[in-house]
């Protein structure tokens, strides 16, 4: 066999690339004796070199190319042996981390109920669509904010009037008087 040094060339390069998951061997294509063995796979099953090792073990997967001979005749068999099992850790924590989830609530007490931020998130949207700045805001404009504050629903958590007061530099009285007169005309 003219060409076995280029087979064994090849098989080294294709066993190297995928070590330690790849076993490479090149059989006698009329005898089928073993000639060479690249890189070593423990499970693979080595009694018949066209026989698949996956039907034992759908994580290893073989393919066998026959090499042919300068007058175009089979000269080779070269089986490629390749062991996937390394990859199932890999797709495990992919799909893992690729699966929506749902939060479970009541895990952290500080997301629980994050009325705070949708408060400054209205009234930064709020000043936003009438360019107007918190430092701007006239006593006009704090009334109009506190009112679409109340019929957006922000002052059912417990202390979001405090909390209104302290963000709009108001008294907490003035936003209680506000809500207590808003609450009437309902």
């Amino acid at each position: 066999m003219n060409n076995l040094e280029n087979y064994k060339a090849i098989a080294d390069g294709i066993a190297t690339l995928y070590s330690p998951h790849a076993e490479v061997t090149i059989h006698d294509a009329r005898t089928h004796a073993t000639l060479y063995v690249s890189g070593h796979l423990e499970d693979i099953d080595r009694i018949a070199p066209n026989v698949n090792p996956s039907h034992r073990d759908e994580r290893t997967r073989s393919i066998t190319t026959v090499l042919k001979n300068d007058e175009d005749e089979p000269e080779a068999l070269l089986c490629i042996n390749v062991n996937f099992s390394a990859l199932d850790t890999a797709v495990a924590v992919l799909t893992q981390f690729l699966m929506p989830r749902q939060i479970k609530p009541g895990r952290d007490a500080l997301f629980q109920d994050d009325w705070q931020k949708r408060i400054n998130t209205f009234i930064q949207r709020w000043l936003r669509k009438r360019n107007l700045t918190r430092e701007g805001l006239n006593r006009y404009d704090r009334t109009m904010l506190v009112e679409a504050l109340h019929i957006e629903g922000a002052f059912e958590g417990k202390n979001a009037a405090d909390f209104v007061a302290s963000e709009l530099k108001m008294s907490r009285t003035t936003v209680f008087n506000q809500l207590r007169s808003l609450r009437k005309s309902i």
